[in-house]
């Protein structure tokens, strides 16, 4: 549960290449951390690429993770390249937070 502002917001991580996919390329992305979402509605599981991408356009109004993933550029043709930055990109983040952690504990 995410607690924002005084509101609470129950997420579902969601597999943007869907987990059981039968695709060989994109089987290969499945447990990538840039191939996961969270959001407020699970109702996108067994959907396409193509499907999930429509529901998305039509859901991003309303949830903001949604939103962002859409913000990375993500279309039916570069989606494997972008699950690949994205994670990149998460890794980044959380490496840095943990070395700003370890920098103020050490600190003390």
């Amino acid at each position: 549960m995410l607690v924002d502002n005084n509101l609470n917001y129950s997420l579902t991580t969601e597999h943007f290449i869907y987990q059981k996919t039968t695709d060989s390329d994109d089987k290969k992305y499945v447990n990538y951390l840039g191939n996961l979402i969270p959001v407020i509605k699970d109702k996108y599981k067994d959907k396409t690429v193509s499907e999930k991408l429509e529901l998305y356009k039509n859901d991003a109004l309303s949830d903001i993770s949604i939103k962002r993933f859409l913000e990375t550029g993500i279309d039916n043709i570069n989606y494997q390249q972008k699950i690949v930055e994205r994670t990149a990109e998460i890794t980044d983040k959380f490496i840095e937070m943990i070395d700003k952690s370890y920098e103020e504990l050490t600190r003390r």
